[in-house]
């Protein structure tokens, strides 16, 4: 792998777990909790709410990597992104 791609794969990660966190929250109005932090999953599927955030959050990714996953051409994948970005910008500014 080259260093190129070393230093750019923690920053993709960051860009769509931001852009997760940030779908969930404005279309289904679900955030990770604090108190969920620490918990194994055996823990997590007993408290209340976070069957529905992993099953939302599962289907968040899911949506986005198939759309991206669909784009052949590098600057189809960058115009996706940034419409993606500006979209939520908007919906954060309507609220």
């Amino acid at each position: 792998m080259s260093e190129t791609a070393t230093k750019i794969e923690p920053m993709v990660f960051q860009l769509v777990k931001n852009y997760v966190g940030r779908k969930l929250k404005l279309k289904y109005d679900l955030e990770f909790k604090s108190e969920w932090k620490g918990l194994k999953q055996e823990e997590l599927n007993k408290k209340e709410g976070y069957s529905k955030y992993a099953e939302m959050k599962a289907k968040v990714a899911r949506s986005a990597f198939l759309d991206i996953h669909s784009r052949t051409e590098q600057m189809d994948f960058i115009i996706a992104i940034a419409s993606e970005v500006r979209t939520q910008q908007e919906q954060e500014r309507s609220l």
